[in-house]
């Protein structure tokens, strides 16, 4: 991910996501007490150049199964840790708007 991929990142993150309430820890504790636009430019910040981006791309990612009912989807996702072999297991939850899917949950 790149700067020039926060507007991407805009358009496939839920609203959650920037209003607290995605069910990520890392990504809702994130400029807790923040406006909603501050909090989502900050963690778009984050996703393309910060230490979240740091994070999540030190890790091996690896896709699991997904599930698709209607205009609802979830998807595992493992982040592996190289140095340690441990397995960090969440799952997104995605929603189709229009012709788009969109993240709009990251549960542990």
């Amino acid at each position: 991910m790149t700067q020039g991929d926060a507007n991407r990142l805009a358009d496939v993150l839920d609203s959650g996501v920037f209003s607290g309430t995605s069910g990520a820890p890392e990504i809702d504790t994130l400029f807790a007490g923040a406006d909603f636009d501050t909090r989502r430019n900050r963690i778009l910040l984050e996703l393309t150049g910060g230490e979240l981006k740091q994070l999540w791309l030190s890790k091996q990612v690896v896709v699991g199964r997904t599930r698709q009912s209607s205009d609802t989807a979830a998807t595992e996702v493992s982040f592996v840790d190289s140095e340690s072999g441990k397995h960090f297991i969440t799952r997104f939850g995605l929603v189709k708007k229009g012709k788009d899917w969109r993240i709009y949950t990251f549960k542990k």
